[in-house]
This record gives structure tokens, C-alpha cells and sequence, in this order.
């Protein structure tokens, strides 16, 4: 009890000093907390736009493979894969894709691009690129329509309704290509996004890399993503395939990861600071 008197009358000793401290520890706590709260929410958009274009929140792809992000070992009827996942409530879409490197060229202009073989019927509810489109639109039913950033049809010269050919080396080593038109484009403020990426049609992806019935990934969006490491755990223990493994976007995207882990070090170190500068008054 004297111990609580004493402290008491030390604070209205001088009671200036005692309310710029208990001002400055406001001010600290309220400068921490809505820092955090920003990069949390910024953390958020991060991981929501690199699920929602490419990543998914999980993928099923064949074991083996080296680059988890275009896999070179491909899955062989992926569509059972899509209908296992379509089964689970968590999820909200489920598609196949292949991916390759390939050229796009216009009769102006090249291009190296990353071709996106997709199945447009599931990628809008699976892809945020449709809320991104800024010009025609997300296939047409066509097997020939191509979807692109804005900023990749500007180096290539082209516009909505022209055509584009889209060329890649198949297993034997010879080149095959492909004539499409452009149905739609997009506009994300990526660079690589915009720049670097051509959606065509699943199918059409398969015939020019001579890869028909087969797939990159199988990529699933969960309507929450907060259970997904539960969802994860049990897709992986109901495969029947043993060639196939289940990945989250934190084993394919690892540099989301690690952009996290360095923001919440530097939060870290700001609160750190502050907290020094408080207690040192």
C-alpha cells in the first residue's frame, strides 16, 4: 500500500512531466497499433491478388517437380483432381492449367511470355483477372480467344479483335504455333502480371505444347482462406494418386512468405523503438 502512496504522490509531484510520459506512451501504443493494422491489411491484399491470379490458395501438381511455379512434370488427367476438390465445401473454384514459357508475336512485334492454358469456364470464379478487365472481354466461348495485360498488347502493337500467334517448343524440340485473337484485356498496375502473361484456352494450350489431357496444377480458391491449412491436410490424405502432391501458395509462392516475414521484422524493430524512446522519456 505505501508503495502505490508513494507512486502516487511522485506522479502529482510534477504533474507536467507525469502527463507528457502517459501522453507519449498514447501516442506510441496508438502509432504501433495502427501501424500493424495497416500491414496486416496490406499483407491481406498481397496474398489475395497473388492467390487470385495464379497461385490459388492450394494446388495439386506431380511430384518431382523442381520449379513449383511451372512445373515440368505434368499431371495426367487433372479433371480428377478438379472434381475431388469441387466436392469440399471450403471450396469456391477449382480449375487445371498448363503453364509454359513461350513466344507471342503480332505483325509488328515479339514477345517472350508465360502461356496460361486455363479453362475459362472455371477461371472466373477461380482468377481475379475478370474484375481487372478493362477492354472487351473474358473469352468469348471461342477457342481462339486470347486475354492479355494492357501493357503487354502495347508492345505488341495489337487491339481488341486482332490476331496474335502464340508459338512454343513441344517435347520433340520442334516448334509448334497457334493463331488467336485478342478477346480481352486487363490492367492489374503488375508489371509481370500485365506484361508478362497470355490466357488462351485449356485445350489450345495442350495442342501447341503437344501435352493434350495434361496439366501444371490443379489450383483451388477457398471462400475462407483461414481454413486452409486444414483443407490442405485433408485433400493430401484422401489422393489416390501417388505421383501427385497437395501444395499451399506458401510452398509454390515462397517470396510471399517472405515478404511477410520481412515486414513483420521491420514492425519488430519500429516497436522496439518506440517503446525505448518511451521508456527512456
Amino acid at each position: 500500500m505505501t508503495l502505490w502512496v508513494l507512486a502516487f504522490r511522485n506522479v502529482l509531484r510534477n504533474a507536467r512531466r507525469s502527463l507528457l510520459a502517459a501522453g507519449a506512451v498514447a501516442v506510441g501504443l496508438t502509432a504501433v497499433m495502427f501501424g500493424q493494422s495497416l500491414l496486416r491489411s496490406f499483407q491481406r491484399q498481397m496474398v489475395d491478388k497473388a492467390t487470385g491470379v495464379m497461385l490459388g490458395h492450394a494446388q495439386v501438381q506431380a511430384k518431382g517437380a523442381k520449379d513449383r511455379k511451372v512445373p515440368e512434370t505434368l499431371l495426367s488427367r487433372p479433371e480428377r483432381f478438379t472434381e475431388l476438390m469441387r466436392r469440399d465445401p471450403r471450396v469456391k473454384a477449382a480449375g487445371a492449367r498448363l503453364l509454359y514459357t513461350g513466344l507471342v508475336y503480332s505483325a509488328t512485334a515479339s514477345r517472350g511470355v508465360l502461356v496460361a492454358g486455363v479453362e475459362p469456364e472455371n477461371e472466373r470464379e477461380l482468377s481475379i483477372i475478370p474484375g481487372y478487365l478493362t477492354e472487351g472481354r473474358y473469352f468469348g466461348g471461342g477457342e481462339r480467344d486470347a486475354v492479355m495485360g494492357a501493357k503487354l498488347a502495347r508492345e505488341l502493337d495489337v487491339r481488341i479483335g486482332e490476331r496474335i500467334v502464340v508459338m512454343a517448343q513441344r517435347p520433340g524440340g520442334e516448334m509448334q504455333s497457334e493463331l488467336f485473337r485478342v478477346a480481352g484485356l486487363y490492367h492489374t498496375a503488375s508489371v509481370t502480371y500485365d506484361g508478362q502473361i497470355v490466357y488462351v484456352p485449356l485445350a489450345m494450350a495442350q495442342r501447341i505444347r503437344g501435352k493434350e489431357g495434361q496439366a501444371s496444377h490443379v489450383a483451388a480458391r477457398l471462400k475462407d482462406g483461414d481454413s486452409l491449412e486444414a483443407f490442405a491436410g485433408e485433400l493430401g490424405a484422401v489422393l489416390s494418386d501417388p505421383g501427385a502432391v497437395v501444395l499451399t501458395y506458401k510452398d509454390v509462392g515462397s517470396e510471399v512468405v517472405g515478404i511477410k516475414k520481412f515486414q513483420d521484422a521491420i514492425l519488430v524493430v519500429i516497436m522496439l523503438v518506440i517503446y525505448a524512446i518511451v521508456g527512456l522519456g
